[in-house]
């Protein structure tokens, strides 16, 4: 099954670079994954899970939630579950903690278990109604089976700039992702960009906000150069000619990787 590595499946180590070899066919290399917990994030908190699932119905009106699915290569969504919205859902609502600490947030828990899906979503309603709804218009018209919009506002409009910086680092099994992305590194010798998009809950999305930091040299912005790794990052397993000792051997593998993190110097208003 997929375990990543030689030697992570039934067979030693040898035995899987010997088939890999003389095969081409890598027993341990098929997917063994077929459930998927999918975390569905609730619009508003509340106290307690009852009073999320409350929210979602008397507030945003919401009566179902359709699971879609959409392979890469394909150019129509299609349903895989209608899920009801009813009182009896917060049973299947759980509590992850906030990063923010700004109280606690409710997912609804969707086990996906490779399930076919059972019809194709239409193409007219594949483009929700609200991506093309403007924020703010001072005329509308019916023009056949159309609304038509005239002097309208399309989006909010973002802030010019935020003040935040964007940092690389070492990764570390700490992360909450680090299962998922064992190997996974950010490359060297590149420049990466990091900009905000803003939303609100209705989709409607700003241009990218960039840091207030980008017009001062002297101090980190939204750009950062990555540089090649020194031999001395990651250690070197060369010997040391006067003792014939190796040092830092281990160092190579205390050396997961890089990631990039973006520091908010003040709060977004």
């Amino acid at each position: 099954k997929h375990q990543g590595y030689y030697g992570g499946g039934k067979n030693e180590q040898l035995q899987d670079m010997l088939n890999n070899y003389e095969s081409s066919v890598l027993e341990w290399f098929t997917n063994v994954i077929d459930t998927i917990s999918l975390k569905i994030p609730l619009p508003d908190n509340g106290t307690t899970a009852v009073e999320a699932v409350d929210s979602l119905i008397n507030n945003y009106k919401v009566k179902e939630i359709e699971i879609l699915y959409k392979e890469s290569d394909a150019l129509s969504s299609k349903i895989l579950e209608v899920i009801d919205i009813n009182s009896s859902l917060s049973s299947f609502v759980e509590e992850i903690p906030n990063a923010s600490g700004a109280g606690p947030q409710w997912y609804y828990n969707f086990d996906y278990k490779s399930i076919k899906p059972y019809r194709t979503l239409p193409t007219s309603e594949q483009n929700r109604v609200y991506d093309n709804v403007p924020l703010k218009a001072l005329a509308q018209e019916i023009t056949a089976n159309r609304v038509v919009y005239g002097n309208y506002l399309q989006k909010h409009t973002p802030p010019a700039n935020l003040n935040y910086e964007v940092i690389q680092s070492d990764k570390s099994v700490l992360f909450d992702n680090y299962a998922q992305y064992p190997n996974h590194s950010v490359k060297q010798n590149r420049n990466y960009q990091v900009g905000f998009v803003l939303a609100d809950r209705y989709g409607r999305a700003s241009s990218v906000v960039l840091s207030s930091n980008d017009s001062d040299p002297n101090l980190a912005g939204s750009t950062i150069y990555i540089p090649y790794k020194s031999w001395d990052d990651v250690g070197g397993p060369e010997a040391d000619i006067s003792t014939g000792v190796t040092p830092n051997t281990d160092r190579i593998y205390s050396w997961l990787g890089n990631v990039l993190r973006v520091k908010l110097n003040n709060g977004i208003t």
